[in-house]
């Protein structure tokens, strides 16, 4: 992962993916696998993992400008 990354906020990284910048979202992704796997393996065999992170990733692209609506109704 690149250094420089890793002082960006997932809010300023999903800000820059709604811009365009969509090859950021694999800062988003790595930043969380590990975690959204931790949870997924506590309800489903070890074979499912993988995928339903896929697909976790997936409903969690398509949701992005959900998600900054929230970041930006917190700030205000």
């Amino acid at each position: 992962m690149e250094s420089h990354i890793l002082d960006i906020t997932d809010q300023k990284l999903i800000e820059q993916i709604l811009q365009g910048d969509i090859n950021k979202f694999k800062f988003i992704l790595k930043r969380h696998e590990i975690y959204i796997a931790s949870i997924i393996i506590k309800y489903v065999s070890s074979s499912k993992i993988e995928e339903l992170s896929q697909e976790a990733f997936v409903q969690a692209y398509h949701s992005l400008a959900k998600l900054e609506a929230l970041f930006r109704l917190k700030k205000n």
